[in-house]
């Protein structure tokens, strides 16, 4: 149980909220045009370099945390650069197939008492959730906790 009096607690829902952003950020770099993916990734490189941050002050310069985050930051790069920025269909609306890779897009929703739908690429996500699975355990920020 996470301890809401202990002095890591306002840093672990820091992380947590930083890495919901880059979450839906990176879902939706897998279906927006190449465009808009890099102005998507410019703002995900300032909650990049927060995380660091975070990292630097609160997690006593964890190599770990480090290693992880230049993980997400290379796999949201990756994203963003795909079919080598020649993408030109946005495919937000979670209609048909992924333009890159051409896997079903995945479409979940609405979540309960929200109007948000899930609209993501499984596959062109992958390497993301792999970093984010790092950042989110006991040995990172563990936010998998909360």
């Amino acid at each position: 149980m996470l301890d809401l009096n202990h002095p890591l607690t306002d840093p672990i829902f820091a992380a947590g909220g930083m890495e919901d952003v880059l979450l839906v950020n990176a879902q939706w770099m897998t279906l927006l045009p190449s465009d808009m993916r890099l102005l998507v990734l410019g703002d995900c490189l300032v909650v990049l370099d927060k995380l660091r941050l975070l990292n630097q002050e609160h997690f006593q310069a964890s190599y770990f945390l480090f290693e992880a985050i230049d993980e997400m930051q290379a796999a949201l790069e990756s994203i963003a650069h795909l079919k080598g920025g020649a993408i030109l269909v946005d495919k937000t609306d979670g209609e048909g197939n992924c333009a890159i890779c051409e896997t079903p897009i995945f479409k979940f929703g609405p979540i309960p008492n929200t109007d948000r739908v899930i609209v993501v690429c499984d596959k062109c996500i992958a390497p993301f959730m792999s970093a984010l699975k790092k950042l989110e355990s006991p040995k990172g920020f563990g936010t998998c906790f909360i």
